[in-house]
């Protein structure tokens, strides 16, 4: 085969995933209650379609021929993902892959309902299944790996295995529990900086100025609402990403305004002749999360960023808050139940707390059933709070929903990315200076020189090294945690 041919075939599936990818979009944004089952149906059928081409018998065959071939870095990247895909994908009965996307196609919309209404049972039966199928697949698609979680964590982060997240959360526990006790002792308590409500529709119009602000080009992107804000694109000129306005919590939109951003801009920076491939994306989903929690925190939580824009806020809400107040409030450390809402300090033990639940579910340490009883436990002796409810609780993240077991840990991996790639910046940048001008460009285009354009084609320690000459190292990350939160709270 050559390689044009392999890429006729690689368009023809990328193009099936973006029409899944429309009807999921639809799904979390448009489509009404009754007309979920019409738009399940219709995933159903793209899903056949798609199963059926990447198990394609002359797909697999010339993906063997190339793979034997002298190829560019970026052809042999492609070879790579579409092989890795469709074996996968083989060892999966049809009947099987198929049954589970149905299941899918309603899930999130129960998930939604029972998170609306505060009731597990809801949603429980439909989350048995999905972990059913889960631990299947992950017994089909299972070669070396040590154990079954392991399998599913190799789907969105090659080669962070149980035993290397085991030692980076073990570095994590150490080092933030001794500092959050100290903060808590020390009686320091940052206040709000406002009053009262500000209307949906108004956070709505501000949030669509921020995200242009930092990068985000409305005019090949749209913002909508959706329960649980998410990012997806169809192309590179059609890049979305959702919101969910608290009228009483203005900074939850304005952070997952510039979080979500971060990945869009993540996808709108990918090559174009990289478009409608198999690299077409992420190199991982803890790179794609390093781009989110970067813009989020050490953009985002700066002081720098906000001086320029901070009484154009106050403006556009009615306020006049005090910035040093503001910036004490956002990068506050306390414990909280909300995994999306929680401070940079916290944030990573929300994560060990699904982590260590996913591993239990799948060494069937636990069961569906126990899981609010689990979860509630964790919560409390890890962040010290109760869970009053399962709607702050176990039904808070949609991601369980969507099958996507073995992805939380992206999120601490890509927050510890964010300051390895912040500290290689700063030694070219001005990165202080041109928040304080106001002028984010350069920033987006270290990004777009150093990870974005290359997509796929290169995994997670590939692009740090190309970067900075040094592979994944957590220890920037623990470093900029201590100093921020021991100046912030006056622990010296």
């Amino acid at each position: 085969m050559e390689m044009n041919e392999l890429l006729k075939m690689g368009k023809e599936i990328s193009l099936l995933g973006k029409f899944l990818t429309l009807a999921s979009w639809d799904q979390e944004t448009e489509t009404p209650e009754g007309g979920q089952e019409g738009l399940g149906e219709m995933i159903e059928y793209l899903s056949g379609l798609y199963y059926a081409k990447m198990t394609d018998p002359v797909l697999k065959a010339g993906l063997e021929d190339l793979n034997q071939q002298e190829l560019s870095v970026r052809d042999k990247a492609i070879v790579r993902e579409m092989k890795k895909d469709l074996d996968r994908m083989a060892k999966i009965p049809q009947n099987e892959y198929l049954a589970y996307q149905a299941i899918l196609s309603r899930s999130q919309n129960i998930w939604a309902k029972a998170k609306r209404e505060n009731n597990f049972d809801l949603f429980k039966g439909t989350l048995k299944e999905i972990v059913s199928y889960e631990k299947k697949f992950a017994g089909y698609t299972r070669t070396d790996e040590a154990c079954l979680y392991d399998v599913v964590l190799n789907q969105y982060e090659k080669g962070f295995t149980t035993e290397k997240l085991n030692e980076f959360f073990g570095l994590l526990k150490s080092e933030i529990v001794p500092m959050l006790k100290r903060i808590q002792e020390s009686g320091i308590d940052y206040k709000k900086p406002y009053e009262g409500k500000v209307d949906a529709d108004v956070q709505e119009k501000y949030n669509k100025k921020l995200a242009e602000y930092i990068g985000f080009d409305l005019s090949r992107g749209v913002i909508k609402r959706s329960e649980h804000p998410f990012t997806t694109n169809l192309n590179r000129n059609d890049v979305r990403f959702t919101n969910h306005y608290y009228e009483d919590k203005l900074e939850s939109a304005l952070f997952s305004t510039i979080h979500e951003g971060g990945h869009g801009m993540y996808e709108r920076g990918v090559s174009k002749d990289l478009e409608y491939t198999a690299v077409a994306g992420g190199a991982s989903m803890g790179v794609h999360e390093s781009q989110s929690r970067f813009y989020e925190n050490l953009i985002g939580r700066s002081k720098s960023f906000w001086v320029p824009i901070f009484s154009d806020l106050n403006q556009s809400y009615g306020l006049t808050m005090d910035l040093d107040e503001f910036m004490n409030y956002i990068n506050r450390a306390e414990a909280s139940l909300i995994r999306t809402e929680a401070d940079e300090l916290t944030y990573p033990l929300h994560i060990m707390i699904r982590y260590e639940i996913e591993q239990m579910l799948f060494n069937d340490e636990i069961i569906v059933d126990d899981l609010p009883k689990v979860w509630n436990e964790k919560v409390k002796d890890f962040l010290g709070i109760e869970v009053p409810s399962d709607a702050q609780g176990v039904l808070q993240d949609v991601h369980w929903s969507g099958g996507s077991f073995g992805y939380f840990p992206s999120y601490a991996i890509g927050s510890a990315i964010a300051s390895q790639i912040m500290f290689a910046m700063n030694k070219e940048l001005d990165v202080e200076g041109l928040l304080l001008k106001g002028d984010l460009k350069p920033i987006g285009q270290y990004l777009d020189k150093h990870i974005h354009q290359y997509g796929a084609i290169y995994t997670t320690d590939e692009l740090l090294n190309k970067m900075m000459g040094e592979s994944f190292n957590p220890k920037y990350y623990v470093d900029y945690l201590k100093d921020k939160y021991t100046k912030l709270y006056h622990l010296n």
